[in-house]
C-alpha cells in the first residue's frame, strides 16, 4: 500500500471522529428536564432495538425467520446479559464471544 493511500485513509478516520466527536464537546454541558429529557433517555434503546429487529429478522424487504442461528444466540445471550449486569461492556464483550463461539462449533 502506498503512503499516499495511508495518508488518506488517516485523513478520513480524523474527519470522521472529529464530526463524530465535535457534538458532544459542545454540547456536554446542555442538560434536558421533563418530557425531552425522558424521551431522550428512550431514545438509544429504541435505535438500538430497532436496529437489532431489523438484521435479525428482515432479509430481502421481507419479514424473515428461519429458527435459531448463531447470531439469534448471540442477540438472547446479549440482551440478558445488558438486563442482568447493565453494564455496556460486558454486554458487548458476552454477544461478540458467544458469536464467535457458535460460529467455531458450526452453528450458522
Amino acid at each position: 500500500m502506498s503512503g499516499r493511500i495511508i495518508i488518506i485513509i488517516l485523513g478520513m478516520a480524523m474527519i470522521t471522529f472529529f464530526i463524530r466527536y465535535l457534538p458532544f464537546i459542545a454540547f456536554r454541558k446542555l442538560q434536558f428536564s421533563g418530557f425531552i429529557g425522558c424521551f431522550l433517555n428512550y431514545l438509544p434503546p429504541a435505535i438500538i432495538g430497532g436496529l437489532l429487529f431489523q438484521s435479525l429478522f428482515i432479509r430481502n424487504k421481507m419479514l424473515f425467520f428461519q429458527g435459531i442461528d448463531s447470531t439469534m444466540i448471540a442477540a438472547i445471550v446479549s440482551t440478558v446479559v445488558a438486563v442482568i449486569s447493565e453494564s455496556l461492556l460486558l454486554t458487548v464483550i458476552a454477544g461478540v464471544g458467544v458469536l464467535a463461539a457458535t460460529q467455531l462449533i458450526g452453528i450458522s
